[in-house]
């Protein structure tokens, strides 16, 4: 089961445009995206549908682009200018926020049909919150039509807010003791959200 677990920290500073080979799965923080989409590539159905999601959230995204340099592969992605013509740039001339947009939406599209488990550590670092929230919907749809499971640490209060009320979890541990658990409700109305909660140290006060 713990080979099924999927533990990734997108961190864009590391996320460059070359590969020598393919790889079939990311690192933690997703430096072989470039080998990782590789392979990916070899699925063209799937790699259609993240392109067409991809054009909904970011702003005159055109589509990928693997050039052959030597013997290294070069993955771009091209913008439509002003003059509607595609520009396209190494994927590490993107910004933060575009190249963690793109890997969280991979990450939604392309991972298997297995019983996999997607762990995600802080997913709106580099992010604004309409950018991210898009993303959280489609996340929980997908955990609920297709029984898939992800489990996500955040510090953020909205998304604290979004998700704790349905789906969180409490872990409390007190004097190097066993950790203990309980799941997040919302039942008792203090007039605060589980955030203000979490940040006033009220929630499940003894």
């Amino acid at each position: 089961r713990i080979a099924q677990f999927l533990i990734v920290r997108v961190n864009p500073t590391l996320m460059n445009s070359e590969s020598r080979r393919e790889e079939t799965n990311p690192t933690w923080e997703m430096s072989n995206y470039a080998a990782w989409f590789r392979y990916l590539s070899q699925d063209q159905a799937t790699i259609f549908k993240l392109t067409q999601e991809l054009r909904e959230i970011l702003p005159r995204f055109e589509a990928f682009k693997i050039i052959s340099y030597g013997k290294t592969k070069i993955l771009s992605g091209g913008f439509f200018n002003q003059s509607d013509q595609a520009i396209y740039y190494e994927f590490d001339e993107l910004s933060d926020g575009q190249r963690v947009l793109i890997a969280l939406y991979t990450l939604l599209y392309c991972m298997p049909n297995a019983d996999y488990t997607l762990c995600l550590d802080e997913p709106e670092n580099f992010l604004a919150l309409p950018e991210i929230q898009p993303w959280l919907d489609k996340l929980y749809d997908q955990c609920e039509d297709n029984r898939a499971q992800a489990l996500l640490i955040s510090h953020h209060p909205e998304i604290i807010n979004y998700l704790a009320s349905d789906t969180g979890y409490w872990f409390n541990r007190q004097n190097n003791g066993p950790v203990r658990i309980q799941r997040v409700t919302d039942e008792n109305d203090t007039g605060l959200s589980i955030a203000e909660l979490v940040a006033r140290g009220w929630i499940y006060e003894n």
